[in-house]
């Protein structure tokens, strides 16, 4: 389905991506394991598809579902009207109807966020109205907050990476190892800035086998949820494993003597557009003519020099090239 939505729309329409709402149970419990590796897995995947994603509260903490034990503690009227129905009919008996609920049942998306490990998790000291999930003690903001390696902290990292990458966003869709049950894997490709990138996802808890294709030999690892390095060739995805290969296109001279995603390469970079914006702002008061040769030639010899290396470009600076067009 996913596939179908990144090809079918591209170019026509825009994407919403999205896991779960508060109709849905939690998206960790839903397709992976509650664990926090199925969690950072489901965030590699939404954040590198075409669209805007949209992330229900306390997916980015990995919340999962409240697995109730007694019909008392649901409040949703579905859930309550299926159970005296579906057990009043004899369909089902009462202690396999609350196995469903556990799994299916609204509620599950809509117990308080976990804010600490406080009483009813920071959410009110008052009484809730429905009840928090027991695992708040454990999966919460304040904890992830001060834990490097954190659903949320990945989800941060998930988010930055996207912005900095125009290719994860604008990048057509290509889906690989189609006939692949356990593993969702695909290219994202922005010809206008030369990006390449292989996001490879295993949905299931058992190991998987993938092959890296032949072209992302050497590629670099943006991010994943498990402390690798880049792979190569054919590999055995972990449970629930999942990564971003970025494949070089254009190489130069400078990429030999810095890591051009470092943060000092990056700070040094947006210095660098700060001195652009104040040329073309000198720029936009000379005549027209001067204006279209300086601005091109100035754009051209930036990019040759950083934009294409880093494989992205500032939003300031497009912004302030449009502009002195205008």
């Amino acid at each position: 389905i996913l596939s179908h939505w990144q090809t079918g729309l591209d170019g026509k329409a825009w994407n919403s991506l999205f896991w779960d709402n508060h109709d849905q149970p939690r998206a960790a419990s839903r397709w992976g394991d509650d664990s926090p590796l199925s969690a950072k897995m489901l965030a590699t995947c939404l954040l590198s598809l075409q669209g805007t994603p949209y992330i229900y509260e306390g997916d980015e903490l990995g919340m999962t579902n409240a697995y109730f034990k007694d019909l008392s503690q649901y409040r949703d009227i579905e859930s309550l009207n299926a159970f005296k129905e579906l057990t009043g009919a004899g369909l089902i008996s009462a202690d396999e109807m609350m196995e469903c609920l556990a799994l299916r049942s609204r509620d599950n998306a809509r117990t308080p966020v976990q804010w600490d490990d406080s009483p009813n998790a920071g959410f009110t000291t008052g009484t809730p109205w429905i009840e928090v999930n027991p695992n708040y003690t454990a999966i919460n903001a304040a904890a992830e907050e001060k834990d490097p390696d954190s659903v949320l902290n990945y989800y941060k990292q998930m988010i930055a990476l996207r912005k900095s990458h125009l290719g994860l966003i604008y990048g057509s869709f290509q889906l690989l190892d189609e006939e692949n049950p356990q593993v969702f894997a695909y290219r994202r490709t922005l010809a206008e800035t030369g990006e390449n990138y292989l996001i490879a996802c295993n949905f299931s808890d058992k190991d998987a086998a993938f092959t890296i294709p032949a072209d992302f030999a050497g590629a670099r690892r943006l991010i994943g949820n498990y402390p690798d390095t880049a792979p190569t060739g054919a590999v055995t995805l972990r449970p629930y494993e999942a990564f971003v290969l970025q494949k070089s296109t254009r190489r130069y001279p400078m990429n030999d003597f810095f890591d051009l995603d470092a943060p000092l390469f990056r700070f040094l970079t947006r210095v660098a557009d700060m001195v652009i914006l104040s040329l073309l702002w000198l720029i936009g008061s000379l005549p027209l003519f001067t204006l279209g040769i300086s601005s091109t030639a100035l754009y051209y010899a930036v990019n040759k020099s950083l934009i294409e290396d880093r494989g992205t470009v500032s939003e300031e600076f497009f912004r302030a090239y449009r502009r002195s067009f205008r």
